[in-house]
């Protein structure tokens, strides 16, 4: 958005007089201004011919009355204002735009039309970007001023300014600071977290990771973020070469290459190299960004961005068990299509939102949202962290027992993503609302390590079929077995067959299997149950029976329960009420013939062959 408009008609009329006028009538002239009277003209004001121009100082005061005051009386003071001053007059035909353009589209820009100062207002100063910004442009000679609403700093003549987070706090370029209720602060750790506790994994399967800080401005957040994940990893007994890290600062642990669009796809080529379908593979990313991009060290060869839709792409090349994401960078929430006030839209979903069944995204804000660095002060629960405010608290829940919240001895995704919510000051205080999506996956279930017993969340349905009926006798009575058949049978793992000793007994079984095995009608009723199968095979072979003659329910359904996990699957509905066929000979008398049937597809039924 571009506004155009003058600081005022008065101002704009006495700065038009100062060409015809002589020096020692300039400063009484500009004093007459009913806007610059509590602006003082310094005598060194830059001039061109005989042309007198705005100073800096002077500049500064008309943007202070005409910009920054109105916009500060109305705007949500607890998250704080600069205003932030180019040092140098900008020449006659500078372009000034935003530092980087929404993707698809033009990049707005203002033109300076004379010697020109340029300000910046940071509406959220301290948060990551992008996030709100107004560039301001004012006229040294005729005092019209430009407006342009943005989301990052700018660049002029295409040489980015404001562009470290060390400029940006630099009192000598601040006009105007209000500092947020509570402070965000730059980093002074050295990313690497201490020792994350005890918990030792059962190595029997391979854990793979991608790390990738994004941006190359120290002392920063993401630096943190992603040397802090690479510790929990190391502590938690994955490799060294199963952690493929990318990051501008090669000197630091772990670091593999310079980051760059081409490393990043290296590193995730290298894991899905490696990797298969029992693995776990974790890919974090730590950078700026805005709608569906994050900022991939800009204005370095190879660099820029990456779009959410080829973070896709280039993760889909991995086949494992399991893959967890986590997005550190504004507005990452666009990655899933999900916002700040719980609305979720499908169709903007890149990451999991075509086809994906075995990923569980963590992203540090909304679709519409800023993510912050460490953010303190006294509504922050958690002061002792750094890194970025809403994921660093993730890292730090690995060396926090009470984040175990089952106390079982090993942290999940979905507890470690809990112990970050609960400490996220900026969602605490609605700045902010990281959001997370799990698509075929339960995090309570997803882990970085590869543990004794396995959960599957990704597991298919079972596919249920009536493969026929018998009769049969007992002590109590004649009975009909009804028999059915879980046809997708190998698709289960056999360890979710296994006895369980250590789980709650069927009865004075104390050997049943870790899953058990019911049978339901349509209307919820148990009918059956089976607590000792020992392998997948046998659900090949479940029934149920009625006594000889009674009418059998309208439909059944099974459920596998895994016990250790929580994890329920449940089938499809199979009818049970035989079809009749009337075979009639030359003498036309009806014989009946009742035949068992076979599940052809859901709620489908047709005569075996």
């Amino acid at each position: 958005m571009l506004l155009f408009c003058l600081a005022g008609p008065s101002l704009a009329a006495s700065l038009g007089s100062i060409a015809q006028t002589d020096a020692t009538g300039t400063t009484a002239l500009l004093k007459t201004s009913p806007i610059i009277q509590r602006a003082e003209m310094m005598q060194t004001s830059p001039t061109i011919g005989s042309v007198e121009l705005l100073n800096k100082e002077t500049a500064a005061r008309l943007v202070q009355d005409a910009v920054v005051s109105p916009l500060w009386e109305r705007a949500d003071q607890s998250k704080g204002l600069r205003v932030l001053q180019h040092d140098e007059i900008l020449d006659k035909g500078a372009v000034i735009e935003p530092a980087f353009a929404p993707l698809g589209e033009p990049s707005s820009r203002m033109v300076a039309q004379n010697a020109s100062w340029l300000f910046m207002i940071d509406e959220l100063p301290g948060a990551h970007f992008a996030h709100p910004v107004k560039l301001v442009l004012v006229d040294a000679t005729t005092g019209e001023e430009q407006e342009l609403e943005t989301d990052w700093w700018p660049k002029v003549d295409n040489v980015q300014l404001f562009d470290t987070e060390t400029a940006r706090t630099d009192s000598k370029l601040t006009t105007f600071y209000r500092e947020p209720l509570v402070e965000a602060k730059l980093s002074t750790a050295s990313g690497i977290l201490g020792q994350l506790g005890s918990i030792q994994p059962l190595i029997s399967c391979d854990v793979w990771a991608v790390l990738a800080c994004g941006y190359n401005d120290l002392p920063d957040s993401f630096d943190d973020d992603t040397n802090g994940m690479y510790n929990v990893l190391r502590n938690l007994g994955v490799p060294d070469d199963h952690i493929f890290y990318v990051s501008p600062h090669t000197t630091h642990t772990g670091v593999d290459r310079p980051t760059s669009r081409t490393n990043v796809q290296w590193a995730i080529n290298e894991v899905a190299a490696r990797s298969d379908i029992k693995d776990k593979v974790l890919f974090l990313y730590s950078s700026h960004g805005n709608v569906n991009f994050v900022s991939c060290v800009p204005g370095s060869p190879d660099g820029g961005s990456i779009t959410a839709s080829e973070m896709d792409n280039w993760l889909d090349a991995i086949s494992c068990k399991e893959m967890a994401i986590i997005i550190e960078a504004c507005h990452s929430g666009s990655f899933i299509g999900k916002y700040q006030d719980g609305t979720y839209v499908a169709a903007e979903n890149e990451l999991t939102g075509d086809g994906e069944t075995n990923r569980v995204v963590f992203t540090s804000a909304s679709s519409d949202t800023s993510s912050w660095p460490d953010v303190d002060g006294d509504s922050d629960p958690n002061p002792a962290d750094t890194g970025s405010e809403s994921i660093y608290g993730y890292m730090m829940a690995f060396g926090v027992a009470s984040a175990d919240a089952n106390g079982d001895g090993r942290l999940s995704f979905g507890e470690a993503h809990q112990y970050a919510w609960e400490n996220d000051v900026t969602r605490i205080l609605g700045w902010n609302v990281p959001q997370m999506i799990e698509s075929g996956l339960n995090a309570a279930n997803v882990y970085h390590e590869c543990l004794q017993y396995e959960c599957y969340s990704n597991l298919p349905n079972p596919v249920l079929a009536l493969t026929g009926t018998e009769d049969y006798t007992t002590s109590s009575g004649e009975f009909t077995r009804y028999m059915l058949s879980v046809t997708n049978w190998n698709a289960y793992p056999a360890e979710l067959f296994e006895a369980a000793p250590d789980l709650p007994p069927w009865g004075l079984n104390t050997e049943s299997s870790r899953t058990w095995v019911d049978i339901y009608d349509t209307s919820g009723n148990r009918l059956y149950g089976f607590c000792a199968l020992s392998s997948p095979s046998e659900l090949q072979n479940l029934w149920f029976a009625v006594e000889k003659g009674e009418t059998p329910p309208d439909g059944v359904y099974v459920v596998l329960r895994d016990r250790r996990c929580n994890e329920d699957y449940a089938s499809n509905q199979v009818t049970l009420e035989p079809k009749i066929l009337a075979v009639v000979p030359v003498d036309m008398t009806a014989i009946k013939r009742t035949e068992p049937m076979k599940f052809v597809s859901n709620l489908q039924y047709d005569l075996p062959s």
